[in-house]
């Protein structure tokens, strides 16, 4: 390490940490520590567990059974996650007196100045080698962060190596990074990220605050006491998944969402506000389930409020799976994840007021039996004091894709069965456009809030979690939708209107009149919903009936097929995967078979395992889509259900080499993430958020992978401004800037090389001509 590097970073962190932080500095030399293997400071962690436990009679032996715990933790991921616990929960310890378990703490969290904050440097640890961290962290002598420097005067250090230093002391001493919690790694940036006891890589991470710039800056405030002691007790977890294990911390926009979320309950239970629901508004792949497990389980700590019921509320069968996997995954202080399998069971919990965590699918809001048992409800709480779930204020709804069936009946009659309840609703593509108003439902823009909280697609950009798309149309002329003028005219039809249901006649609702006023009179409702008319017009039916038998067109699929084949071996075939969306199921199954058929024209061994379809079958299918769920069967082993094959399929595409094309129609276009998929063949009609949410699984980024790429055989895509029309102007246009035609990037490649060309031929002339001279 050069004397630059010190004078340049290191001082000025530890300089910021000292005077603006109030972190007191003790030289290395100086540090309470006789044996350089032992990451605590003893004394100083003696010191505190005498501090913060008063009101416990400890003995010698008590407190060294506490370190003795904190000691023998192995110096793996599994012993982080037990010292994790200890750092939040305290250390269980049987008391030699009181012969009862208490729980001791090791940091006070509601008198953060009850603890003792140091930072040092230069401080060298013994595991495997010897290492020297450049600046170390310390709360009550336990080492909780580490800092390494790169000189911004040497172009060749980068922050990069300095991530990589740091998993190599992981690597030599892991005993220290069961104990220190993230790592951060700064030159004139800084990036963050959680640490591990084997060298495994985690995400890197920057720090936003608004109206600080600086990253550097941004980073010394999120070492603030206060919040620093935040994030570890409520926004870091141990994650577990098969038996491995890694650490998750909170990004930026998350920690600032929940906050946003928990200070909003807090004001409306004081009465220093009326506001009781939040538009959490994140871009696609900014990790809105980890935000609403991070919201819940700091509630659910602090007790805010009292006793709760908390409903995670989602609209598909994925969701309910992803949210549930990532929620048993972590170790937080929320209790077990009570999942609703049947309207019966939902019933039940509404009725008993049952406290506790629930998962249900909106689609188990009834409106006929929530009607019944709020009639029965109200009844009751008319007969006696007695609370109900409709009288009782300490109920918070999670939301999640709070742009979908928020309209209609079955949002209604969630609401009116959760009336007092705090409603918090995430999306990434919320909607303005006439009857279906995100904002309106979850926001307040009459008194100018919009959102609780946003972190747009620039942002997104700009931190590294998504990367920029770029379309390209193909075979337009001779598949195209608006080129054919058999259905051009109802493909404009299609792109004009708002929504499909713009496309309805206002149809009769007598036979729901009862069940819609009801909810009307309760301020559930404002209107007739979209899915209780009771027809729909027969040309429209038609209309969407001609593309969809269009898009179907065996020929034309083998012509998009052979395309396909050509297109993925050339572009995409050992560095990335791919996914195709085709307009039905029926389209699927066609793909399939073209695409064996045409990969294997291009001398591909084993084709079949190229390409497989994730879809849902039903006992009502037509015979060639039956016929190849027998096919799949067998395939895969008879005894196994469609939807089992159908994980086993994504789990492959997402692990093994094997599959490396997707062929969907539904599934798998909201809510799926895999880094590596890069390129996705568009051969459906899509358009508002189905048309962002889709073109955003290709938006992950991955080594090498600069932007995701979009290939539409439809034409959807010439026309984005009319697909996007629901957004506001502005927002548009901060969409449009990362939606950009692949000719763009393809002429300001040619331009960059031409640039380049000119400089080696300048560089040629100039050597030349100091040799004659």
């Amino acid at each position: 390490m050069g004397n630059s590097e010190r004078r340049i970073v290191e001082d000025y962190i530890v300089e910021r940490l000292t005077s603006l932080k109030n972190w007191k500095f003790i030289d290395a030399r100086n540090l309470k520590r006789d044996d350089l293997r032992e990451p605590l400071l003893i004394p100083d962690l003696i010191d505190a567990i005498k501090r913060l436990n008063k009101e416990v009679e400890l003995t010698e032996g008590d407190v060294n059974r506490v370190l003795s715990e904190l000691k023998l933790a192995p110096a793996n991921m599994e012993g982080a996650k037990t010292v994790l616990r200890c750092l939040k929960l305290g250390v269980p310890v049987k008391l030699e007196k009181e012969r009862t378990v208490r729980y001791i703490k090791l940091i006070d969290y509601d008198n953060i100045e009850g603890n003792d904050f140091v930072v040092s440097r230069q401080v060298r640890f013994l595991g495997a080698g010897e290492i020297r961290a450049d600046i170390v962290l310390y709360v009550n002598g336990i080492p909780l962060v580490l800092i390494e420097c790169k000189s911004p005067a040497k172009p060749y250090s980068t922050l990069q190596d300095a991530y990589a230093q740091v998993k190599r002391y992981e690597r030599t001493v892991p005993e220290l990074f069961k104990y220190v919690q993230f790592s951060i790694a700064a030159e004139w940036n800084a990036n963050y990220f959680p640490n591990t006891t084997d060298g495994t890589d985690t995400p890197q991470e920057k720090w936003r605050v608004e109206g600080v710039k600086d990253e550097v800056d941004a980073i010394i405030e999120m070492l603030d006491k206060a919040t620093l002691l935040d994030l570890l007790r409520h926004f870091i977890f141990v994650r577990e998944v098969r038996g491995e294990y890694t650490r998750v911390i909170a990004r930026w926009m998350q920690y600032q969402a929940t906050n946003k979320i928990v200070e909003r309950v807090i004001k409306n239970l004081k009465g220093e506000d009326v506001r009781k629901n939040g538009l959490i508004w994140h871009w696609l792949g900014s990790g809105k389930t980890l935000t609403m497990i991070f919201a819940a389980n700091k509630l659910w700590t602090l007790n805010i409020p009292e006793n709760p019921t908390i409903f995670y509320i989602v609209d598909r069968i994925e969701l309910e799976e992803q949210l549930r996997n990532e929620y048993e995954a972590l170790e937080t202080a929320l209790p077990s994840l009570e999942r609703i399998e049947s309207i019966k069971e939902l019933l039940e919990t509404l009725k008993l007021g049952k406290r506790g965590v629930f998962l249900t699918l909106i689609h188990k809001f009834r409106p006929e039996e929530i009607k019944t048992l709020i009639e029965e409800l109200e009844r009751l709480s008319a007969s006696t004091e007695e609370e109900t779930i409709l009288t009782r204020k300490n109920i918070i709804a999670f939301i999640d894709e709070g742009h979908r069936t928020q309209y209609g009946l079955l949002a209604a009659a969630m609401r009116c069965a959760l009336k007092n309840a705090f409603f918090f609703a995430f999306t990434g593509t919320p909607i303005a456009k006439g009857k279906k108003d995100t904002y309106a439902h979850f926001a307040y823009p009459e008194k100018g809030e919009h959102y609780l909280h946003r972190y747009f697609i620039t942002e997104s950009q700009k931190d590294g979690h998504t990367i920029p798309i770029a379309f390209t149309t193909r075979l337009l002329d001779r598949v195209g939708l608006k080129y054919n003028l058999e259905i051009s005219q109802e493909y404009q039809t299609f792109l004009e209107a708002e929504t499909f249901e713009d496309l309805e006649d206002r149809l009769d609702t007598t036979s729901y009149k009862e069940l819609i006023d009801f909810l009307v009179e309760r301020g559930a409702l404002k209107e007739v919903p979209e899915e209780y008319r009771l027809k729909v017009r027969e040309r429209i039916k038609n209309k969407m009936t001609k593309i969809k038998v269009f898009m179907e067109k065996p020929e034309r699929i083998q012509t998009i097929a052979q395309d396909i084949a050509q297109h993925f071996k050339e572009n995409v075939d050992g560095k990335f995967k791919a996914m195709i969306v085709t307009a039905s199921r029926l389209a699927c199954v066609r793909y399939k078979r073209a695409l064996d058929q045409a990969s294997g024209n291009l001398g591909i061994s084993n084709p079949e395992r190229y390409t497989e379809v994730v879809m849902t079958y039903s006992q009502n299918d037509p015979e060639e889509v039956a016929s190849y769920e027998q096919q799949l069967k067998e395939r895969f082993g008879r005894g196994k259900e469609s939807s089992e094959i159908n994980k086993e399929i994504i789990a492959k595409f997402k692990e093994e080499e094997y599959p490396k094309i997707v062929i969907v129609t539904d599934m798998l276009i909201t809510g799926f993430d895999h880094p590596q998929l890069q390129t996705i063949y568009l051969d459906k009609p899509l358009k508002g958020h189905m048309l962002l949410q889709t073109v955003a699984r290709a938006n992950r980024p991955a080594p090498e992978k600069e932007v995701g790429l979009i290939v539409d055989y439809v034409g959807v895509l010439e026309d984005y401004e009319k697909a996007l029309a629901f957004y506001e102007r502005g927002d548009f246009t901060m969409i449009s800037q990362s939606f950009q035609d692949l000719q763009k990037f393809t002429k300001e490649f040619e331009k960059l090389l031409k640039e380049t060309e000119e400089l080696i031929q300048l560089d040629k002339y100039a050597k030349g001509g100091s040799q004659n001279g």
